[in-house]
């Protein structure tokens, strides 16, 4: 078997993600893999859905791999019945022959595209379910993810998180699901980790929201001001003092950027969605050797008692709370980076091979 499908709910051309690391993985090691972007999880409006169906790339796809093959999909959220009785029907005459010998990694929660109730009449040979969200606690439409996930969970072969939070349910449920953490990919090891801490320098770099926490970004902002790499959203933009946003850099390019600070700000907020969720930066900024500030509660990840600073809400003793943190963090550059170079995509994906019981080289 040498065929992988990668149902993905983001594009090629955004940010990189697992999906990415993941596709690029396979690839490498001899797969034909096919990366169907972006299977939508939200309703979109029917401009933003003719322009994913029909348009063609204006640009070449970023850091595209041999052996990866782009396809568009024409999957509807199954929010709606008429949706739902459309990807049965999507599925059966037209998705169904494209799956032949393939093996289906999903990170969507759209059991149809393993055939669901119709499972029996797959073509595929294995599937697997990537819970990258908490599709238990998610924004929209949350009852009818509810269902979504759980009829995931019958219908896919392996269930995969990158959560531990969501990895602990799913032992409680007694239900098998593997844990693969985010890792860091090889462009991101690089031993240039001298850094000077006398005087704060912070970055964030990824997708900046208006759902996250912005409160954090204004205050870093506010003291020390902060440089932005990546996306941010048009109503953040040029409205936050001290903010100073670069536009997006080539992955290839960005942990060279990124070291040039020694202050790296998570700010994901405190809700149970975010909370679950495992980011991809997370072991990309171990291995700059920064410093990593954020208020959220990320205790279960391995490495942030040791590496990171977690603020409190009140913002009267930050200043005091950051200084004291980087003058001591230049004792633990090393140690910091090391534990980054143990945590590779390579090897989380050579263990997740050895789950999904499929070969690699």
């Amino acid at each position: 078997m040498k065929k992988v499908i990668i149902y993905s709910e983001i594009d090629w051309n955004f940010l990189d993600q697992r999906h990415h690391h993941l596709a690029r993985y396979f690839a490498s090691n001899g797969y034909h893999v096919v990366f169907v972007e972006r299977v939508f999880s939200r309703i979109p409006k029917l401009r933003t859905l003719l322009k994913k169906i029909f348009r063609k790339h204006k640009t070449l796809p970023k850091n595209i791999s041999k052996n990866i093959f782009l396809r568009r999909s024409i999957f509807l959220p199954n929010t709606l019945t008429i949706f739902f009785i459309t990807n049965y029907l999507i599925w059966f005459f037209f998705e169904r022959n494209k799956q032949q010998d393939a093996y289906i990694y999903s990170f969507v929660d759209n059991p149809i595209i393993a055939g669901g109730v119709f499972k029996r009449y797959a073509k595929y040979e294995k599937s697997c379910f990537d819970i990258i969200h908490n599709w238990w606690e998610f924004p929209w439409n949350n009852s009818k993810h509810k269902m979504l996930v759980e009829n995931c969970l019958n219908v896919f072969d392996k269930i995969i998180t990158d959560s531990p939070k969501i990895h602990k349910k799913l032992s409680q449920r007694k239900i098998d699901s593997y844990l693969m953490l985010p890792g860091v990919s090889e462009n991101w090891i690089k031993d240039n980790i001298d850094k000077n801490f006398e005087k704060a320098k912070p970055v964030f770099f990824g997708n900046l929201r208006t759902n996250s926490d912005i409160g954090l970004i204004k205050t870093i902002s506010k003291l020390y001001g902060i440089d932005v790499y990546g996306i941010i959203d048009s109503e953040l933009e040029n409205k936050i003092e001290g903010l100073n946003y670069k536009g997006s850099v080539n992955s290839k390019v960005l942990p060279k950027v990124i070291s040039q600070y020694n202050i790296i700000v998570l700010p994901y907020d405190k809700k149970s969605f975010s909370l679950s969720i495992s980011p991809a930066k997370y072991f990309e900024s171990l291995a700059t050797g920064c410093l990593i500030i954020t208020r959220a509660s990320f205790e279960d990840l391995p490495g942030f008692n040791e590496f990171c600073l977690k603020l409190e809400d009140s913002s009267d003793t930050y200043p005091d709370d950051i200084m004291g943190a980087l003058n001591n963090h230049h004792n633990l550059v090393r140690p910091q980076f090391n534990y980054a170079k143990n945590n590779t995509w390579d090897i989380r994906f050579k263990s997740l091979c050895k789950y999904l019981e499929i070969s690699h080289e």
